[in-house]
């Protein structure tokens, strides 16, 4: 999203009719992330296992002290919690920094689920209102306020947690303040062009693999 918007977000680049990537404004966006991560892996931003090792491993690295930062999910925050309590006060959560015209506070994320209503109940005229009434109670500020906490959310007015630990609160503060929110791109595509891009990542910063080659690939599996 770095190299593109909110809006534009959830494109996905496209082959033409010989199966060769469409060189078009989407598919220049991911390259262009490609090569942004080659760029910081060439820079030295990343560890230097960062090529062989687990995420158990690069999580351990930043709770130990020894990274400066890390890249997560808000699941993480717990895992903090969990195994770092000593330390929590060490820690802040914060928005990835924003690039070209994408501020850092508009945000990749969301919560998965949902409530449904049967079909029995939605046409059965005297269930129906008190089966709408009781999603919206579930869905309402309040009720899920009571169990957000570190989660990026839709809510008008946010969420409004009570009782948390000093990371927690820090994902809270930094919830509040984003200015938009949309989901993940590779939840758009197949759970194969999602895993060849994934592996291909470290092709690319070593040189391998051009970027252009990699999203092809891709979009191949999609």
């Amino acid at each position: 999203m770095n190299n593109g918007s909110l809006e534009n977000q959830l494109e996905v680049p496209m082959l033409d009719a010989n199966g060769k990537l469409v060189d078009d404004a989407v598919s220049q966006k991911w390259i262009a992330a490609l090569e942004d991560i080659k760029s910081l892996y060439e820079a030295g931003y990343f560890p230097d296992n960062t090529l062989t090792a687990t995420d158990a491993e690069t999580v351990a690295l930043f709770g130990e002290g020894e990274a400066a930062f890390l890249i997560d999910g808000s699941w993480k925050c717990g895992y903090f919690a969990e195994n770092h309590a000593g330390n929590l006060e060490d820690y802040v959560v914060c928005c990835v920094p924003g690039k070209g015209n994408r501020p850092a506070t508009d945000a990749i994320g969301g919560i998965s689920m949902g409530y449904f209503i049967t079909r029995k109940a939605w046409e059965d005229p005297a269930k129906q209102a008190a089966a709408v009434e009781f999603v919206f109670q579930l869905t309402g500020d309040e009720t899920l306020s009571t169990f957000v906490t570190t989660e990026v959310t839709a809510l008008k007015n946010g969420a409004s947690p009570s009782g948390l630990n000093a990371i927690q609160q820090s994902a809270a503060e930094c919830n509040a303040n984003i200015t938009g929110v949309v989901g993940a791109v590779q939840d758009t595509i197949t759970a194969e062009a999602k895993g060849d891009l994934f592996a291909n990542v470290q092709k690319v910063v070593a040189g391998q693999m051009t970027a252009a080659e990699a999203v092809e690939s891709a979009m191949k599996l999609n």
